[in-house]
């Protein structure tokens, strides 16, 4: 929780202005896009934990989607994205406001610890797409407290299904 002293408030961002410029019937896709963040590059996880969440998302949703892995502005494709079956999207706007303007969507969406996933959540509730949050390790959560503090808002205040290994 966010303390401010009076007479200032927090404002929680509703997307009054995203949601208003929304494609007109947007339609979803047999597709699961993993939002990208470049865990591995910074050694924040290994390559062997990671290949293994992508795995396990496709193990859960199977054959009949198409998955793409969305590229994190500050990151690089990994070489084994192809080898796990995942195509590589990327964009030059935020992604929550890429996601507004498409007119087919993505069935499912998900992410490890992603302010965008949250965002196209908050934009995206009741409609019926589907959204998943990864759990990392302990290790991970270990000393990062804005991660395990992610983590406990996945948990406590959303619906979202938990990928772990």
């Amino acid at each position: 929780n966010i303390k401010v002293k009076e007479p200032d408030k927090v404002e929680e961002n509703n997307f009054l202005f995203i949601k208003s410029q929304r494609a007109v019937n947007q339609t979803t896709s047999r597709e699961v896009w993993f939002i990208g963040q470049p865990l591995v590059d910074r050694n924040l996880i290994s390559k062997e934990e990671f290949m293994a969440l992508l795995n396990r998302v496709k193990e859960l949703w199977g054959k009949d989607y198409n998955y793409f892995y969305i590229m994190h502005r500050s990151g690089k494709v990994p070489e084994y994205i192809n080898e796990l079956g995942y195509n590589t999207l990327s964009f030059d706007n935020p992604l929550e406001v890429v996601f507004s303007l498409k007119e087919k969507i993505p069935e499912i969406v998900g992410s490890v610890n992603s302010a965008a996933l949250i965002n196209i959540r908050k934009i995206y509730s009741g409609e019926n797409l589907k959204f998943f949050y990864c759990q990392l390790s302990n290790n991970f959560y270990s000393n990062r407290s804005d991660s395990k503090r992610i983590l406990n808002y996945y948990q406590e205040f959303t619906d979202m299904t938990c990928v772990k290994l």
